[in-house]
């Protein structure tokens, strides 16, 4: 399986996280695109709303996770 791309980001004071330019131009996020955002603990994952599920090796376990 790929390995995961890790960038870190800062939260701004409205709450907002910047996604890189690749990723956004990679699933075609344009400004007021629409994603999902799923939450377990500690880990945050964000999909385009209408984009195919995307599938991940999920930490800390050798499963898959598909969103």
């Amino acid at each position: 399986m790929k390995e995961l791309e890790t960038r870190v980001r800062k939260v701004d004071n409205l709450g907002r996280v910047v996604l890189p330019k690749k990723f956004r131009r990679t699933h075609n996020l344009n400004a007021g695109a629409a994603v999902d955002l799923f939450f377990d603990n500690d880990i945050i994952i964000i999909k385009p709303s209408n984009g195919a599920a995307i599938q991940i090796e999920c930490p800390n376990t050798d499963e898959q996770c598909i969103v």
